[in-house]
């Protein structure tokens, strides 16, 4: 190798694992919110006691008595069908014990909410206890028999 080129290439290489260095720091995290937030957003769609969209709210006092699953999702995504399904199976057995919200992350009208939860990738799923701390959260799909297990664990702590 050319005794000139083997500084430049150091210097290259160098360059490139500060870049990949600082693009790992810098990245901003897919985390919810430590906390839920105070006011349950309008575009998260509640679900029915049988998993399907379109439950009633409750209100904030209803919504801070009951855990509270959160699924970030698309309809473009297998992963994210899968997570509605078992939101879905899972709904009648968890009915006014856990409170299940759906948010869409490609309709225009969540956009305000997919950023203040910094989504990135889908699904997304966060567990929220009945005080609002965030308990659990995952990116990517959750086996339903873990999830059915968490939520079990979530009740047991109230």
């Amino acid at each position: 190798m050319n005794s000139r080129l083997r500084p430049a290439i150091m210097v290259g290489v160098l360059l490139l694992v500060l870049g990949i260095a600082a693009a790992r720091f810098a990245w901003p995290r897919a985390e919810g919110p430590a906390q839920l937030p105070s006011t349950p957003s309008q575009t998260a769609s509640p679900v029915s006691s049988d998993g399907s969209p379109g439950g009633a709210p409750g209100g904030e006092e209803a919504a801070r008595a009951l855990p509270v699953w959160m699924l970030f999702r698309s309809e473009h995504c297998a992963p994210c069908v899968e997570m509605t399904a078992t939101m879905k199976r899972l709904g009648p057995e968890f009915a006014g014990r856990v409170e299940f919200r759906q948010v869409d992350v490609d309709d225009p009208a969540n956009r305000d909410v997919v950023r203040e939860f910094g989504i990135r990738y889908v699904p997304t799923t966060y567990l929220y206890d009945a005080d609002g701390r965030l308990v659990f959260q995952q990116i990517g799909a959750v086996p339903e028999d873990e999830m059915r297990e968490r939520l079990r664990a979530l009740l047991e702590k109230r």
